[in-house]
């Protein structure tokens, strides 16, 4: 999958209507891209060193590039976003 299907993929994913949870368009993005490398929380093995602010994460690794979700909380008077990384 080259690099402009990727974004596409991950565009759609995101603009999934309502409040979608992170399981959900986890779910959507695993349509698009198969199974993500890594999936986990913050503290497990593996989880990527360059989201350390993020709760859960997952990601796809795609030839000479990744991709990721990434649920972030970074204080009690902001609510929960989900990010979308592409490399």
């Amino acid at each position: 999958m080259g690099p402009i299907a990727v974004l596409r993929s991950l565009a759609e994913v995101a603009r999934l209507p309502g409040p979608a949870a992170l399981p959900d368009r986890l779910a959507a993005a695993e349509e698009h891209l198969g199974p993500a490398d890594f999936r986990g929380v913050w503290g497990d093995d593996g989880f990527p060193a360059e989201e350390a602010e993020a709760v859960e994460a997952a990601r796809w690794h795609l030839g000479a590039g990744s991709a990721g979700i990434n649920l972030m909380h970074e204080d009690q008077g902001v609510p929960f976003r989900l990010t979308v990384t592409a490399t």
